[in-house]
């Protein structure tokens, strides 16, 4: 392609002294190779030798690599939280995949941190429901500098999610705080397996907050399990999910005096009509357990993302269910679970987090923090498939276009160098 060539030129001696300059000449040539590979193989509308059409051309590339089951070494993204610092106890869940399922492969390393800026004390929040600012650190923008990546400088608010309040203040569950109860089975909740006053309770003293809990009662057989409809105002909840979506959830949960020696509680989204747990476009169920024996006597979190898939069923219920038995004679305790409404990430391609109340209110100042990590490295160690192709396609940054990617890859970094 001398055409192509000539881009560069004579350039190269000034090229090669100029990192900025260097780059945006091969984001040049990179945007002009593409267009011209695509359009000789299977052309895209509004594009010819001269009309270079690039996001049509990436598209096109992801389409064909996805057929062919190519991929490149997936990045390894992850996240950890801390605990808040302050008046409040509540707790910050952060998630480092998209809404279908997929790591956020170029999402800067860096720690963020959280702060409350309205609380119920000062009157400028309801309690349960605060205000909180997000920053990330500060940014490079120049994909060229010796210290790219540093953070991404996002500034971004939310709100704490309130597990006592019905579809409001965050929340999309109703009654997920068993504060109402009829005959021992919690409002708005099915009793699908067990029998109430037997294997489920209503609890009105270890309590995490609020007047009741829910208590479970094991015999080392039932698998007790309970369900609560979405899109059913009069006898579940009257929320809906959406397709391609991401929902955080938390829960409150303890043991009685003695561990047990068995029991796993599952929580998933469950299809009523197909009979099967909901899985997200990657074929992962939307579901996860809590080890019940290694519950203590303290109200602690547990947590998990539910994904909804592009094609989503009529009938989704969320459960609570034992899929190993609860040893006999042994209780658990629930108490303030909530699912948050769709989030979304904090900036293109970077994660999402949410803050779950606990049972102190949250103060202004309050602070905690969570950090990602990114095995893309720092300047100097970014000889990967992925932050190359981040780094010569603005199109990739702006739409959080990935290429396919995984643990095996069929296409191997070694080539770039």
């Amino acid at each position: 392609m001398p055409d192509i060539q000539g881009i560069v030129g004579a350039q190269y001696i000034n090229l090669s002294n100029s990192p900025s300059a260097l780059l945006a000449t091969s984001q040049g040539v990179a945007a002009q190779v593409i267009n011209r590979v695509v359009y000789l193989d299977n052309p895209q509308i509004n594009q010819n030798l001269q009309a270079v059409n690039v996001l049509s051309s990436i598209a096109e590339v992801l389409r064909q690599m996805i057929a062919q089951n190519a991929t490149v070494l997936r990045l390894t993204v992850a996240s950890t939280n801390s605990s808040f610092v302050g008046v409040g106890n509540g707790i910050i869940v952060s998630s480092v995949k998209r809404f279908d399922g997929l790591p956020q492969e170029n999402l800067f390393a860096e720690t963020l941190t959280l702060v409350c800026t309205t609380d119920s004390y000062s009157g400028t929040a309801t309690a349960g429901n605060e205000g909180f600012s997000v920053t990330g650190q500060g940014s490079q923008s120049n994909l060229a500098a010796f210290d790219w990546p540093l953070g991404s400088n996002t500034q971004g608010s939310l709100n704490a999610i309130d597990g006592n309040s019905d579809n409001s203040n965050g929340n999309i569950l109703t009654n997920s705080g068993f504060e109402d109860w009829t005959s021992n089975v919690p409002d708005n909740w099915t009793l699908q397996t067990g029998t109430a006053g037997v294997d489920i309770f209503e609890e009105g003293g270890l309590n995490y907050d609020g007047v009741a809990s829910l208590r479970f009662l094991g015999d080392g057989v039932t698998l007790t399990e309970i369900r609560q409809a979405f899109d059913d105002g009069d006898d579940g909840t009257s929320a809906t999910l959406s397709p391609l979506s991401q929902y955080p959830f938390n829960i409150f949960a303890r043991r009685d005096g003695l561990a047990p020696a068995a029991g796993v509680l599952t929580i998933d989204l469950y299809d009523v009509d197909t009979g099967l747990i909901v899985q997200d476009e990657q074929g992962t169920n939307n579901s996860f357990t809590i080890d019940c024996t290694g519950l203590t006597t303290d109200y602690l979190s547990y947590t998990g993302f539910f994904r909804t898939p592009q094609i989503l069923g009529d009938d989704i219920r969320i459960r609570i269910r034992f899929t190993t038995a609860l040893t006999t004679g042994r209780s658990i305790y629930l108490d303030k679970s909530a699912l948050g409404d769709d989030i979304s990430s904090l900036y293109v391609g970077g994660p999402s987090v949410s803050v779950f109340a606990g049972s102190v209110p949250f103060a202004q100042g309050d602070r905690g923090t969570f950090t990602v990590t990114n095995s893309r490295g720092a300047g100097g160690t970014l000889n990967t498939w992925q932050t190359a192709w981040y780094r010569l396609f603005p199109e990739v940054q702006t739409n959080n276009l990935m290429l396919p990617s995984g643990n095996s890859p069929t296409i191997a970094d070694s080539l770039l160098t």
